[in-house]
């Protein structure tokens, strides 16, 4: 019944890409759609957790705990932060988090998209690499087995691509010629 496909306590869920995405007192966070089984995590939009700390970089968005987050996304290595979702690393800088890249990391079972750290192998877009950390961007598609860049829409990717989904393994929206 639901435009996105999902409904959560009899309501339906807008998913989102970035927060702009999101009406005006929402913003995009991570939430848990729990029917119909198995339950997975999104980007929705929703009311932001009440007293939970905005997305930062900084020791102003330090967590140890997704509930501490306005968006229910802390993630990375010690420090932990409060992390904005993303398209591309440009929508990365565009929330103050220059110098990330947009890659796919884990919440619960799932995969979702938010601003990382580049890959420590350096690897350029369209080199051979084996997997995510090889890559600048973070992301090694597992069909081309090439670092690719993430995308939400084709407008994400340079002139003569498009946003597409990988045909092996999940199926990770990508900039491909």
């Amino acid at each position: 019944e639901c435009r996105s496909g999902f409904c959560d306590g009899n309501k339906c869920v807008d998913t989102c890409c970035v927060a702009t995405d999101c009406a005006s007192g929402t913003t995009c966070r991570v939430l848990e759609i729990k029917t119909p089984a198995p339950s997975h995590f999104v980007w929705a939009c929703g009311v932001p957790n009440p007293g939970g700390k905005d997305v930062s970089p900084t020791d102003a968005g330090v967590c140890t705990q997704q509930s501490q987050c306005k968006n229910d996304n802390c993630v990375g290595f010690l420090p932990q932060h409060c992390t904005p979702s993303c398209c591309t690393a440009n929508s990365c800088t565009q929330q103050n988090f220059g110098g990330s890249v947009c890659g796919y990391g884990n919440t619960g079972n799932d995969q979702l998209k938010f601003c990382i750290p580049p890959g420590s192998g350096g690897a350029q877009l369209g080199a051979t690499c084996g997997d995510d950390t090889d890559c600048q961007s973070h992301y090694c598609d597992p069909e081309l087995r090439k670092c690719m860049q993430v995308c939400c829409t084709d407008k994400d990717c340079p002139s003569r691509s498009a946003c597409k989904p990988s045909k092996s393994g999940t199926p990770f929206l990508r900039c491909v010629p």
